[in-house]
């Protein structure tokens, strides 16, 4: 870089003398090179190198699935067996929601609910420390006799299930 700025600045000086001798006035030279309206600039520090950008993460992608239900059952667990340490979640029934960052389980009883009744639950998924979704699932059970079971799964569309479904998430 030195040899660089050197030479930029004995090319000036040659250009200079050069136009200092045509007598057009416009460059003298007396011990002190001047330049007037000069059509360049001449940099005697160096710029640092650009700090180059790193590309962003790969996202992950996984499947969370969830323990297994036998019906009848007076508890349902909506924590997946497979959480990982950067995601949390919410259960919510339209009225309480519980949050696992709260230290919410994951289960859920049935004695909560009046009997012969339908209960939604929606399941949200957040990267940890994030308010924003990266994934959902709405999932619809039916309270047995007396509030002891739940006796049904079923999805969004009434198709009974066996078990509450995995989640993709994409993070």
């Amino acid at each position: 870089m030195k040899r660089l700025i050197t030479a930029v600045l004995l090319m000036t000086f040659i250009f200079l003398n050069i136009f200092s001798q045509l007598g057009d006035g416009k460059f003298q030279w007396s011990g002190i090179v001047y330049a007037m309206a000069m059509p360049f600039a001449v940099f005697t520090g160096c710029a640092p190198e650009p700090t180059p950008e790193l590309p962003p993460p790969e996202p992950v992608e996984i499947t969370l699935t969830f323990p297994t239900v036998t019906l009848p059952s007076p508890t349902l667990n909506f924590k997946p067996t497979n959480l990982p340490d950067k995601i949390t979640y919410t259960v919510s029934d339209g009225t309480t929601t519980w949050n696992s960052k709260d230290g919410f389980n994951g289960v859920v009883n049935s004695g909560s609910y009046p009997a012969l009744t339908m209960q939604t639950f929606t399941q949200v998924f957040y990267k940890k420390g994030s308010s924003e979704p990266i994934g959902s699932q709405i999932i619809k059970t039916t309270v047995g006799w007396a509030s002891a079971n739940f006796v049904s799964i079923v999805d969004t569309n009434d198709v009974v299930l066996d078990t509450i479904p995995s989640v993709e998430l994409t993070y």
